[in-house]
């Protein structure tokens, strides 16, 4: 974990090192644009630490039974749109194409926003992180049954994707139902 840690602090103080940098050494009279979107990867890299120290923090208060999450209802479409915006510069600092899938109407869950904007991030910052240059990013929110009963939430990348062994630790079988009455013989 202290490897993984200090590697993701190492690369955003280096893309925040190096846009300090290039600010220093563009002419004052160059266009704004350019000046604009080095101060937004700055901005993007600081997001990014922010979000894994909160990380860091929220695991510690899970291990010591000190995490509460405060549910409140929460629109998925709005949490996607701060999410992707979020990214913006990363997203343009590797050509990757962008595609944000949303129903017309907001999908509100009751859910911990700070909690799930962190998972969301995560998502993001990975399928940025393993996407080629040139690469495509789809993050699309659906909801499922009539009335809506469940809501899927999905980031989908061209990138390498993960190993069967990393798909069978996050994937779980259903657990099957037993009915409440049901004796074994």
């Amino acid at each position: 974990m202290l490897h993984t840690v200090s590697h993701e602090f190492n690369n955003a103080l280096t893309v925040m090192s190096a846009g300090l940098f290039l600010l220093k050494e563009t002419p004052l009279d160059d266009p704004a644009e350019t000046r604009s979107g080095l101060f937004g990867t700055i901005e993007s890299a600081q997001s990014q630490m922010n979000l894994y120290i909160k990380n860091l923090l929220n695991e510690g208060r899970m291990q010591e039974g000190k995490f509460k999450l405060e549910k409140k209802p929460l629109a998925l479409r709005d949490l996607a749109q701060e999410s992707a915006r979020s990214v913006r510069e990363l997203l343009k600092q590797k050509s990757i194409a962008f595609d944000l899938k949303m129903p017309d109407n907001p999908i509100l869950v009751d859910a911990d926003h700070e909690a799930l904007a962190l998972v969301v991030s995560n998502l993001l910052g990975n399928a940025i992180k393993y996407t080629p240059q040139n690469g495509k990013i789809t993050v699309e929110v659906c909801p499922s049954g009539t009335p809506t009963s469940r809501v899927i939430f999905s980031v989908e990348d061209t990138g390498i994707g993960l190993s069967l062994e990393d798909q069978k630790k996050i994937s779980r079988p259903p657990r099957p139902r037993i009915a409440p009455n049901y004796r074994a013989a």
